[in-house]
């Protein structure tokens, strides 16, 4: 096993968990969503996970929740002013509010389509928002100042949208931050950690029968050191390192290496994405 630090602060962590069931229960319901989530992202898991890999698993559960709690905010603020302006459009302006109508039709097909056409459609509704106060007469103030009311209501929800995506990024960026550990140490199909190789390499030689073969190359060398793993299946060194640059898994028994060294590593202390082997 490689040595590491001892796991001071998971179990710090632990201490202060609260324990009432509502709790408890938000806990098992965003673990059950970021389980379900990580692989629509290509990180798959295998049950049951060490308990250090959970722990990097709960650490994903802040980001994801507001990642998320931002999103349908900033969706939810564009919908409400989508809504609104096609129910003006469909109940009918005044006469004296034709260029207001042209503006309102113009915004509102803009917001309808920033989900086919991202970046044209936001380019040209930050147009539409911007231009908006322009295109109000004071005779159409007068008549329908439930208008200038929606206008002020457009810009404001769009501010509030502009701080959830802002929220939203830097949530992405700490999910992408967290994720890259997880899939490099845990993931079934990662590459083998150099931390790894090096605990393999550093283990003494192993003792095998004089007319061993090995399972990789197929060929018995008397000049070969052999190395064994956990699972005490032994090839021939120079074999294994090459195995173990395409592969993270024993070459008989598919034991996960990854999960033999690191399982009761600290999370605190994980291998940095440098310590990935090509």
């Amino acid at each position: 096993m490689i040595d590491r630090r001892v796991e001071s602060r998971r179990d710090a962590s632990t201490m202060a968990r609260c324990r009432c069931w509502p709790c408890r229960w938000c806990s098992a319901l965003s673990e059950r969503m970021v389980l379900s989530w990580l692989p629509s992202i290509g990180i798959r898991l295998h049950e049951p996970l060490p308990a250090a890999a959970m722990v990097e698993v709960r650490q994903l559960r802040v980001p994801l929740s507001v990642a998320a709690l931002s999103f349908c905010v900033a969706g939810a603020l564009q919908l409400w002013c989508l809504v609104q302006g096609w129910y003006f459009l469909l109940q009918g302006l005044p006469s004296q509010c034709e260029g207001m109508r042209n503006w309102l039709i113009g915004y509102c097909l803009s917001l309808s389509m920033v989900p086919f056409a991202n970046v044209l459609a936001v380019v040209s509704l930050i147009w539409w928002v911007t231009a908006g106060h322009s295109k109000i007469s004071s005779e159409c103030q007068n008549v329908a100042p439930y208008l200038s009311e929606f206008l002020w209501a457009v810009q404001t929800r769009g501010i509030w949208t502009l701080i959830c995506i802002v929220i939203f990024a830097a949530a992405v960026f700490v999910l992408r931050k967290l994720t890259r550990s997880l899939r490099e140490v845990w993931a079934s199909d990662a590459p083998t950690l150099q931390i790894v190789i090096q605990a393999v390499i550093q283990a003494p030689a192993a003792t095998v029968p004089a007319d061993a073969e090995c399972a990789i190359c197929l060929e018995s060398v008397e000049e070969s050191v052999w190395k064994a793993l956990p699972c005490e299946h032994a090839f021939h060194q120079d074999c294994l390192l090459r195995w173990l640059r395409c592969g993270r898994r024993c070459p008989l028994c598919r034991l996960d290496l990854h999960r033999a060294f690191l399982e009761t590593a600290a999370p605190a202390v994980s291998p940095d994405p440098g310590e990935v082997s090509g």
